[in-house]
């Protein structure tokens, strides 16, 4: 729960996305940095695996 360190993390990653238009990531780790800006105690653990999914399938682009 160290909410700072995890939104610092997050915030990055939207920043690198929206810079290179990675628009399904950018806007499934914004929903996950507002939520960690605010210091919500919910269960990260959907957000996350959605901005996962969203990470792989560009990696799985570049595979190609």
């Amino acid at each position: 729960k160290n909410y700072d360190e995890a939104f610092n993390v997050a915030h990055a990653i939207k920043g690198v996305a929206g810079n290179l238009a990675l628009t399904p990531l950018f806007d499934e780790i914004s929903d996950m940095t507002e939520h960690l800006r605010q210091k919500e105690d919910i269960d990260y653990e959907p957000l996350f695996t959605k901005a996962r999914e969203q990470f792989q399938s560009l990696v799985d682009l570049n595979a190609d």
